[in-house]
């Protein structure tokens, strides 16, 4: 068993589970995912034509959005709970950096990111707050964060 999930709370046999689930799917998951795919083109679509030193895919899956990413980064890391998932996105981006880890608690220094790219990955967190909060300690002084929003509206007559 990964060492990521050794604990007991909810929280960490979520993710566990999580991992276990999108693990079983790496190898077909691509088949499966029309949606993410026209939604990863966009937020990539808007991204700012530059270059990024060290850029960090949260939650990068089988890899789709790192061939496009490491174009424009000196350093990518690619980071996912599942070590499956993880192995599938090496063979598309072997030259990116793969790191089994939980997006609430970033495995990088204070300052040191400046660009977290996150395509619907967002939502598999337990806090948000807490995942923001890593997101701002290691987001560098006019880095950029790149996710898709969503939101629900309900409208009363």
């Amino acid at each position: 068993m990964n060492s990521l999930f050794m604990a007991s709370n909810p929280s960490t046999l979520y993710k566990q589970q999580l991992a276990q689930s999108f693990g079983r799917a790496a190898v077909t998951y691509d088949q499966h995912a029309g949606f993410q795919h026209q939604v990863l083109a966009s937020l990539i679509s808007m991204l700012p034509k530059s270059s990024f030193r060290r850029t960090a895919d949260l939650g990068c899956g089988t890899g789709n959005a790192l061939p496009a990413l490491i174009t424009m980064s000196d350093e990518l890391m690619a980071l996912d709970l599942s070590v499956e998932m993880l192995n599938v996105a090496r063979e598309k981006t072997p030259n990116a950096t793969f790191i089994c880890a939980d997006a609430e608690h970033l495995p990088f220094p204070s300052d040191s990111v400046d660009l977290f790219f996150s395509s619907l990955a967002i939502q598999w967190t337990t806090s948000h707050f807490s995942l923001f909060k890593e997101i701002n300690r290691a987001l560098e002084k006019g880095g950029i964060g790149a996710f898709p929003l969503y939101v629900m509206v309900q409208c009363r007559k």
